[in-house]
Parts: C-alpha cells; structure tokens; sequence
C-alpha cells in the first residue's frame, strides 16, 4: 500500500512538471517580447528624430499629431501617433499681422527653428 502511494505521488509531480514545461514552452519568452517592445520604441524615436530645422509645420504635422490642451502659434508640443505618451517640441518661425495689433499667426509654410528633446508625458486631454 506504501508503494502505491508513493508512486502516486511521484506520477503526480512528473504530470504537473510536465504540464508546466510545456504551457511555458508554448508562451512567448520575457526576451522576445522585450526584443518586440525594444523595437517599438526604437522605431517611435526614429520617428521623432526624423523632425528637422527647417522642416514646415506641413510636412511636422503629417509625422506627428499635436497634444491636448491648450497650444500657441509656437512652440507646439507633438506627440507620437502610435503613442502619446512620446513627445516633442517644436518651435516654429512664424508671421504676425500687423493690422491686428501684431497677433501671431499660423501658416502651414512656418519653417522649424527649434526642437527639443524627445521626451515622456502624460498626454493631455482637451
């Protein structure tokens, strides 16, 4: 009676290891999800990267979209389509109309003249 239930015991164990071996056999590893999301990211940055000194406000707006809140004429954050959470901002060299007391304005033809740093931000909401 001993034998039979310390076998019992052993066949128990070796199922359950082997269901476990294999359920983590067919999940992705830790390392090819991190490889993934290190990829993401890389492709995000290269993305906002890809915003240079004398681009227009044109060509700035279809890479990237504008965050919430409140923005002026310039400076202008930006925040990455795929992820709002990657930003950047971007000064712009703009007109003013003098006929209305030197108000700024918006022109799809401003010319980039400063970038930050990307950066990591809560979005914001309108």
């Amino acid at each position: 009676m001993k034998r039979s239930g310390g076998f019992s015991i052993v066949m128990g164990c070796v199922a359950v290891l082997s269901a476990t071996l294999l359920y983590a056999q067919s999940q992705p590893t830790a390392s090819a999800k991190d490889k993934d999301h290190t990829r993401w990211v890389e492709m995000c940055l290269t993305d906002l990267e890809a915003i240079k000194i004398g681009m227009t406000r044109a060509e700035v707006e279809s890479k990237l979209q504008m965050d919430g809140g409140l923005q002026a004429v310039s400076p202008v954050r930006f925040a990455h389509p795929s992820c709002p959470y990657f930003k950047l901002d971007v000064e712009f060299e703009f007109q003013r109309d003098a006929s209305d007391q030197n108000r700024a304005v918006r022109g799809r033809d401003d010319a980039v003249k400063r970038i930050s740093r990307p950066y990591v931000e809560r979005p914001y909401i309108d």
